[in-house]
């Protein structure tokens, strides 16, 4: 709209004079709205020296690369921010995600080991672990590494179950060859979560 163009223009202008982490992301969450996805990248990014000491600065970029699918930005970028917060979960998880768009499922694999190790080793949130261990079933089963899948969905009570977690074993019981157990498992899933919508299009494949 008119109105946030001309409020793009203001804060680029504010930036410009002066220049403020607030302002910063204010500007790149509006040009996100204006989905100017790689202008909002650039932005960011131009002003790493001055936000690199800020979280936020670190997973509103990776986002960014994420989504326009620039991989090799995201891995340099995920690294760096893990270089610096060595504890922020995310920034493995976006490493992880960079490698595997890459092509490299073994590193994506090893990344997302560190975080399962981590949960041991620290009080997690009960389902940011269970998600992980989805993301991580999900790797494995995507690189063929099926004993890695079982090991870690059987350390996973069925009534933990979340979306991610069904859509994972469900392709895992459709790489076996093992349609009904695929079908009964994306029915649950259907029924306990409408709205989770990457389980229809499995669904479509085996019912």
């Amino acid at each position: 709209s008119q109105q946030d163009a001309l409020a793009a223009e203001y804060l680029q202008k504010a930036l410009l004079i002066e220049y403020s982490f607030k302002t910063l992301m204010s500007l790149s969450q509006l040009l996100v709205r204006q989905e100017r996805h790689g202008e909002a990248a650039e932005l960011l990014s131009s002003y790493k020296k001055q936000a690199a000491d800020e979280p936020s600065y670190w997973h509103a970029l990776c986002w960014l690369y994420d989504f326009i699918g620039h991989w090799g930005k995201l891995l340099e970028t995920a690294l760096q921010w893990g270089s610096s917060f060595k504890h922020d979960k995310n920034a493995y998880r976006f490493l992880a995600s960079s490698y595997f768009q890459m092509g490299r499922q073994h590193d994506a694999i090893t990344v997302y080991e560190g975080l399962l190790s981590r949960h041991e080793n620290e009080t997690s949130d009960a389902d940011e672990l269970l998600q992980d261990k989805a993301r991580y079933i999900e790797l494995c089963v995507a690189s063929v590494e099926l004993e890695k899948a079982n090991n870690v969905l059987n350390t996973i009570a069925q009534k933990e179950a979340l979306p991610g977690l069904i859509n994972a074993q469900v392709q895992l019981a459709i790489f076996k060859g093992d349609v009904a157990k695929a079908e009964s498992l994306c029915n649950l899933c259907v029924e306990k979560y409408p709205e989770f919508l990457s389980i229809y299009s499995h669904l479509s494949r085996v019912a």
